[in-house]
Protein backbone atom coordinates (compact mmCIF):
# COMPACT_ATOMS: atom_id res chain seq x y z
CA UNK A 1 0.00 0.00 0.00
CA UNK A 2 1.41 3.37 -1.03
CA UNK A 3 1.89 6.12 1.52
CA UNK A 4 2.11 9.23 -0.65
CA UNK A 5 3.36 12.47 0.85
CA UNK A 6 3.14 15.84 -0.88
CA UNK A 7 6.57 17.48 -1.14
CA UNK A 8 8.22 20.39 -2.93
CA UNK A 9 10.64 19.41 -5.68
CA UNK A 10 13.39 22.03 -6.15
CA UNK A 11 15.78 22.11 -9.09
CA UNK A 12 18.65 24.59 -9.07
CA UNK A 13 19.90 25.83 -12.45
CA UNK A 14 22.69 27.95 -13.92
CA UNK A 15 24.50 28.81 -10.69
CA UNK A 16 21.54 29.35 -8.38
CA UNK A 17 18.18 29.92 -10.12
CA UNK A 18 15.59 27.75 -8.29
CA UNK A 19 12.53 26.22 -9.88
CA UNK A 20 10.02 24.88 -7.34
CA UNK A 21 7.14 22.55 -8.09
CA UNK A 22 4.76 20.18 -6.35
CA UNK A 23 5.45 16.44 -6.27
CA UNK A 24 4.60 13.32 -4.30
CA UNK A 25 6.90 10.70 -2.80
CA UNK A 26 6.05 7.17 -1.78
CA UNK A 27 7.69 7.02 1.64
CA UNK A 28 7.86 3.22 1.59
CA UNK A 29 9.75 2.93 -1.71
CA UNK A 30 11.30 6.39 -2.08
CA UNK A 31 9.72 6.68 -5.54
CA UNK A 32 9.21 10.29 -6.59
CA UNK A 33 6.12 10.80 -8.72
CA UNK A 34 3.60 13.29 -10.04
CA UNK A 35 6.19 16.06 -10.41
CA UNK A 36 4.38 19.18 -11.55
CA UNK A 37 5.73 20.38 -14.90
CA UNK A 38 6.71 24.05 -14.90
CA UNK A 39 8.34 26.32 -17.44
CA UNK A 40 12.15 26.43 -17.25
CA UNK A 41 12.57 30.18 -17.72
CA UNK A 42 14.76 32.30 -15.43
CA UNK A 43 13.98 35.81 -14.15
CA UNK A 44 15.61 37.35 -17.25
CA UNK A 45 13.35 35.40 -19.60
CA UNK A 46 16.05 32.96 -20.72
CA UNK A 47 15.61 29.21 -20.82
CA UNK A 48 17.60 27.45 -18.08
CA UNK A 49 20.55 25.42 -19.32
CA UNK A 50 22.61 23.60 -16.66
CA UNK A 51 21.10 21.63 -13.78
CA UNK A 52 23.27 22.16 -10.68
CA UNK A 53 21.32 20.17 -8.08
CA UNK A 54 17.92 18.80 -7.10
CA UNK A 55 16.32 18.28 -3.72
CA UNK A 56 13.01 17.68 -2.00
CA UNK A 57 11.54 19.71 0.82
CA UNK A 58 9.46 17.48 3.07
CA UNK A 59 6.39 18.83 4.94
CA UNK A 60 8.39 18.80 8.22
CA UNK A 61 11.08 21.06 6.68
CA UNK A 62 13.63 18.29 6.11
CA UNK A 63 15.56 18.53 2.83
CA UNK A 64 16.45 15.42 0.86
CA UNK A 65 19.20 15.65 -1.76
CA UNK A 66 18.71 13.79 -5.07
CA UNK A 67 21.65 12.20 -6.89
CA UNK A 68 21.67 10.20 -10.12
CA UNK A 69 23.73 7.04 -10.39
CA UNK A 70 23.85 3.90 -12.50
CA UNK A 71 20.76 2.53 -10.74
CA UNK A 72 18.69 5.69 -11.15
CA UNK A 73 17.99 8.53 -8.72
CA UNK A 74 18.76 8.18 -5.01
CA UNK A 75 17.52 10.36 -2.16
CA UNK A 76 19.69 11.33 0.84
CA UNK A 77 19.22 13.67 3.81
CA UNK A 78 21.13 16.98 3.53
Amino acid sequence: MEKLTEVTYVSVWDGGFEIRSKAKIDEQTGLLMEIEVVEGIDEEGDEVQVLDEEYLEMPNGEKLYITHGDNGPSIYPF
